[in-house]
């Protein structure tokens, strides 16, 4: 796993609104506390802070990230070694459904399986389901009613 590093943010980012956190630049007044090394003004980024050579590069839960696009290069990988699979972002649904399983099949771990829109589709079509359901009670419930009405009227 990799050490956690601080936020290196900017100079004065929490006191003036236009200025962003994420856009690093260096100290550079003479009475700069951040400059100076001055404990409260925060960390500047040091030799110090780097991970070490093992650690680089690896996706935060611990393995190799690989990003694949067709099935061959599944076929092509050793299981032995510990990566994570990403999926190209290209990719359909139905490929990526079978290169998922064949991923885990092969025992790799995969970073990206599914998207959500599948998962939106498939819950609209049970709303559709319900709201047919409901539609269908509510033509029964008015073929009753007219029903009713018509026998009323027979007896008048």
């Amino acid at each position: 796993m990799k050490k956690k590093l601080p936020k290196f943010g900017r100079q004065n980012y929490a006191q003036i609104k236009r200025v962003r956190q994420t856009g690093w630049r260096k100290p550079r007044g003479i009475d700069n506390k951040l400059r100076i090394s001055l404990r409260s003004a925060g960390f500047l980024p040091k030799i110090g802070f780097r991970t070490s050579v093992t650690e680089r590069g690896l996706h935060p839960s611990g393995l190799h990230e690989l990003r694949i696009s067709k099935e061959s290069d599944l076929k092509e990988l050793d299981s032995k070694v510990r990566i994570a699979i990403r999926l190209s972002a290209g990719l359909g649904g139905k490929s990526r459904e079978l290169l998922t399983q064949a991923a885990e099949k092969l025992g790799f771990k995969v970073l990206n399986p599914e998207r959500k829109k599948r998962e939106e589709k498939k819950t609209v079509a049970k709303t559709e389901v319900k709201n047919d359901a409901k539609a269908e009670v509510k033509t029964e419930a008015k073929t009753d009613v007219k029903s009713e009405h018509e026998a009323e009227e027979k007896k008048v």
